[in-house]
């Protein structure tokens, strides 16, 4: 396999792999992320608090909640 010829194997890889892969339900949406709901115990920094009252745009535009 020559170099210019890596890169083409390896988009054809990956779109297959694309293909193949399950696709994402609204039950695993949901599921990851409450994942990323879950609270890490570290406290955060003043700059990095949200505004009271602040809903994320995944929330606002999320069919499963």
């Amino acid at each position: 396999m020559n170099e210019s010829s890596a890169p083409k194997v390896a988009q054809l890889r990956h779109e297959e792999w694309i293909a193949r892969r399950a696709k994402p339900t609204e039950e695993s949406i949901a599921k990851a992320l409450d994942i990323l709901d879950r609270p890490t115990g570290h406290t955060l920094e003043e700059q990095d608090r949200l505004p009271k009252g602040y809903v994320p745009m995944r929330r606002r535009n999320s069919k499963v909640r």
